[in-house]
């Protein structure tokens, strides 16, 4: 396995491009998304607590800045 870093901004080199890992793929939950959610469990009177939501796809750190 591979050896990669925690963090997805790896640094900006002399090309003057950032280096963006391409290993690490992840959901990316936008606001309108997560305001919904918020919204329909208010609205359905759910319990208190802690809520998980993500929005639909995956992508990579690299992918996600395209």
């Amino acid at each position: 396995m591979a050896a990669t870093s925690s963090r997805p901004w790896l640094g900006w080199p002399a090309s003057g491009r950032p280096w963006l890992v391409d290993d690490q793929r992840g959901q990316p939950t936008w606001t309108v998304d997560r305001a919904d959610a918020i919204v329909r469990l208010v609205t359905l009177n759910a319990p208190f607590g802690v809520w998980h939501g993500t929005s639909q796809g995956e992508t990579t750190w690299h992918g996600f800045t395209q």
